[in-house]
């Protein structure tokens, strides 16, 4: 079911795509936006680590892949772990696609890495590439939409993994990896040229709405939502507590 329902999100995502001119013209309203709030960072970000070719190469491959491998293994987690808690955050995943449709058809912008070149910017998945072809693009990419950028999902979906794992995971090193993968996605969306900065706030604006959807249509049909045990190996829905 989640599968095909990403597949219709996919196709539809490309059906809303915007035209050059209009996604420049936003591009550019992002800019000045970030300009007067001191957020105008990308082009330094990518400076800064595009001359590891090694760390741009391997960031553009966790840009392709680890977002599908992160969401994939949650699920399998809650559903596993908890069912409520499963059903919920599977719902609010597909209450944010459906969020980031409405933003892509309302307001496509265009990616750093596309913009003029008096920018500055490098598409690095087609000018420096992945590892080997995981990551790597022979032309502009962006899955059929490279004007799919507001909301950025890329951010909302690893904070979602985070929220969804948080009260679950009982090591450090759990954790850990948690805020690692949060951590490194924002990096990469922003060192590839995929993403503006306001492209990830929005994304987590676009989560928090999908929480409160989700949380509001749970309560009115009575539906509770429980938070696991503090206890060391207890049992919520079913299966152990991570750790």
């Amino acid at each position: 079911m989640v599968i095909g329902v990403y597949e219709i999100y996919r196709l539809a995502r490309i059906a809303v795509r915007g035209s050059p001119p209009e996604s420049l013209r936003h591009a550019l309203q992002v800019v000045r936006l970030e300009r007067r709030m001191h957020l105008y960072v990308e082009r330094r970000t990518q400076d800064l680590l595009v001359r590891h070719q090694g760390l741009i190469r391997f960031l553009d491959a966790y840009h392709g892949i680890a977002h599908f491998i992160a969401v994939g293994v949650t699920l399998a987690i809650l559903w596993r772990v908890d069912r409520c808690r499963y059903t919920f955050w599977r719902n609010t995943f597909g209450w944010l696609l459906l969020i980031g449709l409405i933003g892509f058809a309302l307001y496509p912008v265009t990616p750093p890495r596309l913009m003029p070149s008096a920018y500055g910017f490098v598409d690095t998945a087609r000018q420096i590439g992945g590892l080997g072809p995981v990551g790597a693009e022979g032309g502009t990419g962006g899955g059929g939409n490279e004007f799919a950028c507001v909301p950025s999902l890329h951010a909302a979906w690893s904070l979602w993994v985070v929220l969804a794992l948080w009260p679950l995971a009982r090591r450090w090193w759990m954790k850990a990896l948690l805020v690692a993968h949060l951590v490194v996605m924002h990096v990469t969306i922003i060192a590839t040229g995929k993403h503006w900065v306001v492209d990830a706030a929005a994304g987590w604006i676009a989560l928090g709405l999908a929480v409160l959807i989700e949380a509001g249509r749970q309560r009115w049909h009575g539906v509770v939502v429980r938070e696991p045990t503090r206890g060391s190996g207890a049992v919520v829905g079913g299966g152990e507590l991570l750790g």
